[in-house]
């Protein structure tokens, strides 16, 4: 018990910490799917250079915009109450680099939700164009009691949610 509550308090600091690489959700289907949009610009300022000479959007930042958007997945199905914690990311596949100006439409889908763990897939694509397939993402899941953090998470995802 005292090392959930620690776990807890850890993950209470974490949470703000945190950056969002999804801009926008666009659809969420409770248990199911979700799907949002990362929009890539130059005030992202974390670009790496190609072998062309051109920027690119890091493949890494890729991957954890679908995990992050897994991970929202996982929280709003379980209607907050717990925590995601990205434990692994298997089997990715990269087809094409991200570029400056790109709108990135990341889905993923989930495979297993219980009280322990989440598995979800996805996928980036830039317009019809596959960028990269996750065929597994899990994570394991930190329950939360804590009612400030709850609302807080509830807050940052429907404004994920909202529409221009």
């Amino acid at each position: 018990m005292a090392l959930l509550k620690k776990a807890e308090g850890l993950f209470q600091q974490l949470i703000k910490m945190r950056f969002q690489l999804i801009d926008k959700i666009l659809r969420f289907d409770k248990n199911k799917l979700i799907l949002g949009v990362k929009g890539v610009s130059l005030e992202a300022n974390n670009f790496v250079p190609s072998s062309q000479g051109s920027f690119i959007y890091p493949v890494t930042l890729c991957l954890e915009s679908l995990a992050q958007l897994g991970g929202w997945l996982t929280t709003a199905s379980l209607d907050f109450a717990c925590l995601p914690v990205l434990g692994m990311i298997s089997r990715a596949e990269i087809y094409k680099e991200a570029k400056v100006g790109d709108s990135l439409f990341v889905e993923v889908e989930l495979i297993k939700l219980s009280d322990e763990i989440s598995e979800v897939k996805g996928e980036i694509r830039r317009g019809e164009e596959l960028i990269v397939k996750v065929k597994r993402v899990v994570y394991g899941l930190v329950k939360t009691k804590d009612k400030k953090l709850i609302e807080r998470q509830k807050r940052t995802f429907q404004s994920l949610l909202e529409t221009d």
